[in-house]
């Protein structure tokens, strides 16, 4: 699977785990993600997907690597465990790949300790990653393959629920403080903060 060296260990861990070995591409020194070029230079027979990684909420192109995904018949696997919310040509950052997965780590803007979500729009795709997730048993009761024990308690997900109503408002307010901030940081030297707005 091929992904980015600028992650945090998690990424990583989440192949390695799955008995995949990780490959690394090169990143876009405007952006510090996964170059696309780059990208495509490293896919083999052997590569399975892509896995870009949105790191601080802001989005990888996803237009070229979704297009490089389909002409190499890979899948994609957005780690949007920093992107909640985030928007990337009026779409929901881990939305675009065949998954999308979300950290509700007690860093992350939603979040409840630990734990974090999938998502996607493969029911078959979707129903193995719960049997992953829920030690390698699936919908049916039957343990099927080997996986770890994912499964969320109910006190998380009240803390989480708790918190979605006024996510988007809190979601407004920093980025119109992060705005505020882009702006008084334009014209200092060495610092090119208008480059890292990728939407």
């Amino acid at each position: 699977m091929i992904t980015s060296p600028y992650t945090d260990p998690g990424t990583i861990s989440s192949i390695i785990s799955a008995r995949a070995l990780p490959i690394m591409a090169d990143l876009e020194p405007e952006y510090f993600h996964l170059d696309p070029k780059d990208v495509e230079k490293k896919i083999t027979e052997n590569t399975k997907a892509i896995m870009p990684v949105h790191m601080g909420g802001q989005p990888c192109n996803l237009e070229q690597i979704m297009a490089i995904a389909r002409k190499h018949n890979l899948k994609v696997i957005e780690d949007a465990a920093q992107a909640h919310l985030g928007v990337y040509k009026g779409k929901k950052i881990g939305t675009i790949g065949d998954l999308g997965c979300f950290s509700f780590q007690s860093s992350k803007t939603i979040a409840c300790g630990e734990g974090g979500a999938v998502v996607g729009n493969d029911e078959q795709l979707m129903d193995q990653c719960y049997t992953v997730m829920n030690h390698g048993t699936n919908r049916q009761a039957k343990t099927t393959s080997i996986g770890p024990k994912y499964r969320m308690n109910e006190f998380e997900a009240a803390v989480l629920l708790a918190q979605l109503d006024g996510a988007k408002d809190r979601f407004a307010t920093r980025n119109k403080n992060a705005a505020y901030l882009t702006s008084k940081l334009k014209g200092c030297r060495e610092l090119f903060p208008e480059t890292l707005l990728r939407n």
